[in-house]
């Protein structure tokens, strides 16, 4: 079940009506239902409760530009991540050794800066791009842990 439903022939996230979003913020507007995202990462995350494991939800490109903290916030459940979101000393703070840092066009200073601050791992999306993790992880006397995309 998602929070995105028509009631009385309107379309509603959750309690609140679209076409109200709309008039206020104008169109075209991206709307996110924080009980559907809660209700995802628990449909990824409980199978594996018996396991020692970390989910990882992907908070994309919008947010570094709107930050509403209370979308992440389920229990503290979601980890903010992407380039430098959790990084300690980035807007919104939180634990960087808990970030998979994902994405494109990743420059050699975002690397540097995610290996000193000790994150979990980088995906990893072109041959160029290893080999740019590589380097700077030579220049920054780091191993850089990776995951391939």
């Amino acid at each position: 079940m998602h929070h995105f439903e028509y009631k009385n022939g309107e379309m509603f996230c959750e309690d609140v009506r679209l076409n109200e979003i709309a008039e206020r913020f104008g169109t075209p507007c991206y709307v996110y239902s924080r009980a559907t995202l809660a209700r995802h990462f628990e449909a990824f995350d409980s199978p594996f409760a018996d396991v020692k494991h970390l989910t990882c939800f992907s908070v994309k490109a919008w947010l570094q530009y709107r930050d509403p903290p209370s979308l992440l916030q389920p229990g503290r459940r979601f980890r903010r991540g992407e380039r430098g979101r959790a990084v300690p000393g980035a807007p919104g703070g939180g634990d960087a050794s808990k970030v998979v840092y994902s994405g494109v066009g990743k420059t050699e200073d975002e690397i540097a800066y995610a290996l000193r601050s000790g994150i979990l791992m980088f995906n990893v999306e072109s041959g160029s791009e290893l080999e740019a993790i590589a380097r700077v992880a030579k220049q920054e006397k780091k191993t850089a842990r990776v995951s391939l995309r």
